[in-house]
């Protein structure tokens, strides 16, 4: 080997004092490896957010959300998805009502929710949540279990329908986004 080369054998008690040496022999500080590093890493992960940022596909969940919302008497709508520990996929849908409405058809209700979140494009979810907030007071679970939908749980206003019910009675994932159903909430005039 060279003798200016770093992977000289140097003898003494420091094992590190060959690249001591070859570095201080250069232009450069000994410092300006580790940073000359961490700055190209840095670009490198820069240019691979921008590139994720302009390249991935944009989400639905906003203009489904925006949907849900003109459907009259629904004051918010909320679509979020969650694994759990065991990749469990859920995706739930939360609906408030103002006050003083009524969900005059409970199952067009349900079915709309449940078919928004299949149409949600965060990933084929195993399990299907519906929650509904305000307004009078409805049944959702009744109403899903009258409307056929198979594998539903819950009680009152939350309906949980699982993912391998969905498949066969909604079709592919992700579905069609379904027209709202303007005459399943009534808002009372006062």
């Amino acid at each position: 080997m060279r003798s200016d080369s770093p992977f000289a054998y140097e003898s003494g008690d420091n094992k590190f004092s060959g690249w001591m040496r070859w570095a201080q022999r250069r232009a450069y500080p000994l410092w300006a490896v580790p940073v000359g590093f961490f700055v190209a890493t840095a670009a490198l992960f820069g240019l691979t957010m921008l590139c994720l940022f302009l390249f991935l596909p944009k989400s639905n969940v906003p203009t489904l959300t925006a949907d849900i919302e003109k459907v009259p008497g629904v004051s918010s709508a909320q679509i979020t998805s969650r694994a759990d520990r065991v990749q469990t996929f859920e995706e739930t849908v939360t609906v408030h009502l103002r006050s003083g409405t009524t969900v005059a058809d409970p199952k067009a209700l349900v079915s709309y929710l449940v078919r928004m979140a299949w149409a949600a494009d965060g990933g084929e979810p195993e399990q299907v949540v519906v929650n509904v907030d305000g307004g009078a007071s409805v049944n959702l679970f009744l109403a899903a279990v009258e409307d056929g939908w198979n594998g539903a749980t819950g009680a009152g206003r939350t309906v949980e329908v699982d993912g391998q019910y969905l498949r066969p009675t909604l079709g592919a994932y992700p579905g069609a986004v379904p027209a709202a159903p303007l005459h399943a909430v009534t808002v009372a005039v006062g």
